[in-house]
């Protein structure tokens, strides 16, 4: 109940207000919760306002105050109560699903900067045309991140192009545990599975959904026996929809891990399967990069093609089919290609800070 009322005694002055549609442990609430924490490491002060009550609104409320409403009156009124009584006046809104709150924002003269992390199918499918509309209407700024995903946004909500749309990777928010740490949750991995001792292991980071190709990671593992599969992310409906099919002996759902236990599975990974039939830029391709882990994924399943090169970080399918990622792996794995792309990481570095991406925020608001 305590996330339905304002939170005065926490308030702060000058802060900005960050507005996010759910508060389950998925990425967009995550990249919030991360904003959030990046900015109070600034000392900026922040007002966290989700639509839905969730698992991280406990997490956002330990940064900074959390409110839930449920309606734009409510909304109309925290903003305004914020203006005017402690000196408010930015908003940052996360994902398309928020956009149909920026015309109240924008008539309270609040300087909006807006993500939108969504592809137009995607959009399409949960009826957010008009929600991304308006955020792309009234905000000072949105921030896309890939040009294929802006383009064709604009082209879904037949907006034209112009500067106060930006493509801006987010960032890797992940941090690397320290070698102490990596090792001893590689270890307990091992211990637990002494079946990657012995095969080379392809893994998958996400929710077991139908999006993340689940069903595609679960169908290939079944035609890859000589090599171990594991999958770590939250447990989906779609999960038990596979299982009916059965899974095959050479995979393991690991569950929902912290960070510390996923740096355990990144470094036993020989590659990162990303199976996703549509993703904009998951955040797991470049926690992988960041172990050394080539990347396999399709050009046409959203932006991984902006990361990832063929050939030196990874591999590219031209669809999203099992065969092709089963190629992918065959070749991926022999030798001489997997000499080369690990050489081409330790060499080349991806520089992707989420604190640059902050930075980058703050200053579109001067």
């Amino acid at each position: 109940m305590k996330f339905l009322f304002f939170r005065k005694k926490r308030v702060k002055r000058n802060g900005i207000v960050l507005l996010i549609h759910e508060s389950d442990r998925l990425g967009a609430s995550l990249l919030l919760l991360h904003t959030a924490e990046e900015m109070a490491r600034r000392n900026k002060h922040v007002y966290i306002i989700s639509l839905q009550f969730g698992e991280l609104n406990s997490d956002y409320s330990k940064i900074a105050p959390t409110q839930v409403i449920f309606s734009k009156f409510r909304f109309k009124q925290i903003l305004k109560r914020l203006k005017e009584k402690y000196g408010y006046s930015k908003l940052l809104m996360i994902t398309a699903a928020v956009g149909g709150y920026a015309h109240i924002a924008s008539n309270l003269d609040y300087q909006i900067v807006s993500e939108i992390h969504e592809l137009p199918p995607v959009i399409t499918e949960l009826g957010l045309q008009n929600s991304t509309r308006d955020m792309l209407l009234y905000s000072r700024k949105v921030l896309f991140s890939t040009n294929d995903e802006k383009n064709g946004v604009l082209r879904l909500v037949n907006i034209k192009d112009s500067d106060r749309f930006i493509v801006k990777s987010q960032g890797t928010y992940y941090q690397k545990p320290s070698p102490n740490i990596v090792e001893s949750a590689k270890g307990k991995l091992q211990s637990r599975y002494p079946q990657i001792l012995r095969k080379k292991v392809i893994i998958g980071v996400g929710n077991t959904s139908y999006r993340k190709g689940f069903d595609i990671f679960i169908n290939v593992a079944k035609e890859m026996p000589q090599y171990i599969f594991l999958w770590a992310g939250k447990k989906e409906k779609f999960f038990n929809l596979v299982k009916e099919n059965g899974l095959s002996s050479n995979f393991v759902y690991l569950g929902q891990l912290n960070d510390n236990q996923l740096s355990g599975v990144y470094s036993v990974a020989s590659l990162l399967l990303l199976s996703s039939r549509k993703d904009t830029l998951p955040s797991t391709i470049f926690e992988s990069l960041l172990f050394n882990i080539p990347v396999i994924g399709s050009r046409n399943s959203g932006g991984v093609s902006s990361v990832i090169q063929e050939g030196k970080n990874g591999l590219l399918t031209n669809e999203v089919s099992e065969n092709d990622f089963i190629s992918a792996i065959n070749r991926g794995l022999l030798n001489g290609n997997y000499t080369r792309m690990k050489k081409y990481l330790i060499e080349n570095p991806l520089n992707n800070s989420f604190c640059d991406y902050i930075s980058f925020i703050l200053q579109l608001y001067v």
